[in-house]
């Protein structure tokens, strides 16, 4: 594992993200907990999200290595849910895996599927799907609009 995470540090700027995720990071951050749950390994994840310039987004990186069993398992949800903390009924898991909706279902948390994603496929039912990292920030705003307290007396 030293000599992969050793190559992947080492190839890790040629990593481009997809357009728009820093700026909506950006606009996230400090209005809502950001987590990462991934089936790579926590260290793999460290390297990629901090060549990206992004790792400083999550407060809590949960990564593949750090749990049982590999997703569609969903014991990394709950985890990243306790570590933020956050109440596991007000989180949403988003992901471009096939097995991220159904690891969100298993844990009883919203699953969104991040259609923008290289691994992301039509096929796997999500509760909600993203088509660009922009339209979570829609869909969060509406939620904390649907959710926020009435205090019109």
């Amino acid at each position: 594992m030293d000599l992969y995470n050793e190559v992947l540090a080492h190839r890790a700027h040629a990593v481009t993200p997809c357009a728009d995720i820093r700026s909506v990071l950006e606009q996230l951050q400090g209005t809502i907990p950001l987590a990462v749950f991934t089936g790579a390994s926590r260290r793999a994840a460290q390297i990629l999200l901090g060549a990206l310039g992004m790792l400083d987004h999550f407060s809590v990186l949960v990564g593949g290595d750090k749990v049982e069993k590999p997703k569609p398992d969903p014991a990394g949800i709950p985890r990243a849910c306790s570590l933020i903390p956050v109440d596991i009924d007000r989180a949403m898991h988003v992901g471009d895996a096939p097995t991220d909706p159904d690891a969100a279902r298993r844990t009883g948390v919203m699953g969104a599927a991040a259609g923008w994603g290289h691994l992301y496929d039509a096929t796997a039912p999500a509760d909600l799907l993203l088509r660009s990292p922009g339209e979570l920030l829609v869909y969060v705003s509406a939620a904390e609009v649907a959710t926020a307290p009435d205090h019109s007396d």
